[in-house]
């Protein structure tokens, strides 16, 4: 007691023998020496062990409290949360199978992941796993803990791929709406509501019609053939840990919004979901549905901010691109046209007064093999492309049709991979669609059909030259030639409707290329490609089905025809090649999804 009469003092007004008290420091020592000399510390191991044990017990009805007390112990000691016994429990209860015990388990981690930063990593997988629960009020509880945890940690180290999960969420069909709404609260938020961080106030593009005449159209082709302005100046840093080795962008340039969303497309693969999601917070009212006046007031606010600041992103992306060096740069170039191509497929609008800005990039170089980061960086503008065509004013079609613009597309279908390939061809089949382009001389169909006749000529002299039925033991050149020819007449089948006759569907005929006509290309290309069809390697097989699921796309009818030529049967027989049912219910999908999509847009 010694160190505690050293500690203490008495009031100098006040009578000592009544007023003796404990400075802090005393008080403290006085409570370890008490907590010491007690049982308590002595049996805590046990009745932890005890909880733990009943954490794990058979009975659902003991599981659930268990893990209650389990939070009130933790309570006492938040660095229990990283006990390897506590870990291992707490795990456990994350696959339980009582829904009560499963959002017990996530409250229990969620009352500690904003106090410490370490518990939100050490449980990240556990949690992310549960955004797929089959329990509503457990992916609720797991949505809204991931809310707070991006909202108030901005350096959380697992932010990007947390995003792309929670954006798959939202884009899901079946997920419960009021988990959208919390998932769109978080977003708008998180991206879309402060404007204050924006350099410019940024004017959203004004939507065009077929009779109007843009603003920024007289400036389309000032810059197309004008080198970039170059320049590597200003502060570089890595937006975040997705980005590969040298995807740096210019961070005084953006805002932490733009940032975060470059973030998070350079770590998915696919982007849909994401422009899902954008559309969603742009054109639909979100964040409820009462129909008070206030609420609905609301709502219109923050959808025009949102449109706001996306118009703002997209400048700042635009911008950006003028800045980065393509040869030394290019993942950090493409990872800015993939964000652009996000907000081109949720909103075609924001992107037409940067259409300058981004079509010198299809420029390709035949002198040298094109990189990954090239092909990615094409294959997104053409999708930009194909985006913004259907609101195209005649005076921008009319000045792409006399461009560089089509000898472009139809280059990238000689020379990148099939991915890139079918994005250019998308891209100028959407434009030769253009009702501002006069018929039957559209200056845009007609590079379209010399691309679909080169490659068909392609097919048909293989056809000719045809020895024997396994085409595996062709050439490589041969093979990549065979390829890609069926890749491209498959493309150009799937993204046109209006390259056919009804005189010519019972045709079964496979004609020369000079007899090859723009309406009939269609069934023309379908009958080379039963040819294709009835080789013996897989390899073969699977590219020619993929380029006639291209024909049953653009043609639905052709696939009537394949149904009594039999074809289908054949690929999907019990003795087909494993490769080729997989191959085929792939086809199936991808049509279906075109079909769903033809019967969305008639309704």
């Amino acid at each position: 007691m010694c160190v505690c009469v050293a500690h203490t003092h008495m009031c100098p007004s006040q009578p000592a023998d009544q007023h003796l008290t404990l400075s802090n420091f005393s008080s403290t020592k006085l409570l370890q020496q008490t907590n010491a000399q007690s049982d308590i510390l002595s049996i805590f191991p046990q009745l932890l062990g005890t909880v733990l044990r009943l954490v794990n017990d058979e009975s659902a009805n003991l599981r659930k409290p268990a893990v209650k007390s389990l939070n009130q112990i933790i309570s006492s000691d938040p660095r229990l949360m990283f006990h390897k016994a506590i870990k291992k429990s707490v795990a456990k209860c994350f696959v339980d199978e009582s829904v009560s015990v499963r959002e017990a388990a996530v409250t229990l981690v969620g009352n500690y992941v904003l106090k410490s930063p370490r518990v939100a990593s050490a449980y990240h997988d556990s949690l992310l796993d549960r955004l797929t629960d089959k329990g509503v009020s457990v992916r609720k509880a797991v949505v809204k803990l991931f809310k707070e945890v991006l909202l108030t940690q901005s350096d959380y180290p697992q932010r990007a791929v947390t995003c792309c999960r929670l954006v798959k969420v939202f884009a899901d069909p079946k997920e419960e709406e009021t988990i959208k709404t919390v998932i769109y609260d978080l977003f708008m938020e998180l991206w879309f509501k402060d404007s204050a961080s924006m350099n410019n106030e940024i004017v959203v593009a004004p939507s065009t019609d077929a009779t109007t005449t843009t603003s920024y159209a007289p400036s389309f082709l000032d810059h197309f053939d004008t080198p970039l302005k170059g320049g590597m100046g200003g502060r570089r840093v890595t937006p975040g840990s997705a980005m590969t080795d040298g995807s740096e962008v210019n961070a005084s340039r953006f805002s932490a919004a733009a940032l975060q969303i470059i973030e998070v497309v350079s770590s998915m693969q696919d982007t849909y979901f994401l422009a899902t999601l954008v559309r969603d917070l742009l054109f639909s009212l979100g964040g409820g549905t009462g129909d008070k006046d206030s609420k609905k007031q609301e709502r219109l606010k923050r959808k025009a901010m949102a449109e706001k600041n996306c118009a703002a992103i997209v400048a700042q992306c635009a911008d950006e691109l003028i800045m980065v060096d393509e040869e030394t740069d290019s993942n950090s170039l493409s990872a800015i046209v993939s964000t652009l191509t996000v907000f081109a497929q949720a909103s075609p609008k924001l992107i037409l007064p940067h259409l300058d800005t981004l079509l010198p990039y299809l420029k390709t170089n035949s002198e040298t093999a094109p990189s990954q980061a090239e092909m990615l960086t094409c294959s997104k503008i053409c999708v930009i492309m194909s985006s913004v065509a259907p609101i195209l004013s005649r005076t921008t079609m009319l000045q792409i049709a006399s461009s560089d613009l089509p000898t472009d597309l139809v280059n990238i279908t000689q020379r990148f991979g099939p991915e890139a390939t079918d994005s250019a061809i998308r891209a100028l089949s959407y434009l030769a669609s253009s009702s501002h382009l006069e018929q039957p001389k559209n200056r845009l169909k007609m590079p379209l059909f010399g691309v679909s006749k080169m490659f068909y000529t392609c097919l048909y002299n293989l056809y000719v030259n045809a020895k024997g039925d396994d085409y595996s033991k062709l050439s490589p050149r041969h093979v990549a030639n065979l390829k890609r020819s069926l890749s491209v007449v498959g493309s150009v089948c799937a993204y046109n409707d209006d390259i056919y006759e009804e005189d010519d569907e019972e045709s079964e005929d496979i004609v020369s290329p000079d007899q090859l006509q723009y309406k009939n290309l269609s069934v023309n290309i379908f009958n080379i490609l039963r040819f294709f069809l009835a080789k013996i390697d897989a390899p073969t097989k699977c590219a020619a089905l993929k380029a006639m699921a291209g024909c049953f796309s653009g043609r639905p009818k052709l696939m009537l025809k394949a149904q009594l030529l039999g074809l289908l049967e054949d690929v999907m027989s019990d003795i087909a090649d494993e490769e080729l049912l997989k191959t085929a219910l792939d086809c199936w999908f991808a049509i279906l999804g075109v079909e769903e999509k033809r019967v969305d847009e008639k309704g």
